[in-house]
């Protein structure tokens, strides 16, 4: 029988038989776009309806459904197996599949980053085009087990600086989502490392693309939240970008500025000194 599946999430998104396989079943696109939003969500269960409406938007509910049984129906074709069944009104991914950023965020929490980093082909979901929703895009940016793998790996901040430089959407964007990562979580770096971040936020200011802008304004925002001193120097990038001649940049400053200098912000880093 069948013991599992290996869905690869971290690079160029692929379905394996298994993972010492070379060759996938299944390369990018909706049916393993459904497979890994449900595998990865809670209980690897999700809302029918919610599925079809995030990956159909703006279609009427009964064709996003036809379209979904389709899509499910051609991941049954290609794997050979049941990978996502439909439970009454919920979805639901078997057991078998297995994810490499789950497998890759167990790793880095067990202190076994050299194995975890060899897990790391790419950024989430690279080579996904997903679809034309704003939720979506907002879970594929700040999906938990993704940054929480990727934050945790010693080249973090190497590949931020790195990946914020190329040219592709999704890949650009990684790397501010990245620094928006390092600037929650690692609580033991230093100013000077996300200082450098910040002339590549304002680099890519004017950048109309809706991904990149996004990331961006997140970026700017948490490293500005860190501590007093980031917090100026946060602001006066926005500054810096307002002055750009971009919608984007006028944006990006306007709504960084309004929580950076907001009292609430200022009260909470003067409490911390």
């Amino acid at each position: 029988m069948k013991q599992s599946f290996w869905c690869r999430t971290l690079g160029d998104l692929a379905l394996y038989a298994d993972r010492a396989d070379a060759r996938p079943l299944m390369n990018a696109g909706k049916p393993l776009g459904i497979l890994v939003y449900v595998g990865l969500a809670a209980g690897r269960r999700a809302s029918r309806d919610h599925v079809a409406e995030l990956f159909w938007p703006g279609c009427p509910s009964s064709d996003a459904r036809h379209s979904l049984r389709q899509s499910l129906y051609r991941l049954r074709q290609m794997s050979g197996a049941p990978l996502v069944r439909i439970r009454g009104l919920e979805l639901e991914v078997s057991p078998l599949v297995e994810f490499d950023c789950v497998e890759g965020e167990r790793l880095a929490t067990q202190g076994d980053r050299n194995r975890a980093h060899e897990l790391l082909r790419g950024n989430f979901l690279e080579g996904f085009s997903g679809p034309e929703s704003a939720e979506f895009e907002s879970w594929a940016d700040c999906d938990s087990t993704c940054l929480s793998l990727f934050w945790k790996a010693p080249f973090a901040f190497e590949k931020a600086r790195a990946w914020a430089k190329r040219g592709p959407e999704i890949q650009r964007r990684a790397g501010f989502a990245l620094m928006a990562a390092l600037a929650v979580h690692d609580k033991g770096a230093q100013d000077r490392q996300f200082l450098r971040f910040l002339p590549l936020l304002e680099a890519a200011a004017t950048d109309e693309r809706n991904l990149i802008k996004k990331a961006v304004n997140w970026s700017i925002r948490q490293v500005g939240k860190r501590n007093g001193r980031l917090n100026r120097e946060a602001v006066h990038a926005a500054h810096r970008i307002a002055k750009l001649p971009s919608p984007s940049a006028r944006w990006i400053a306007s709504d960084a500025l309004r929580e950076l200098e907001s009292p609430q912000v200022k009260a909470r880093l003067k409490k911390r000194g």
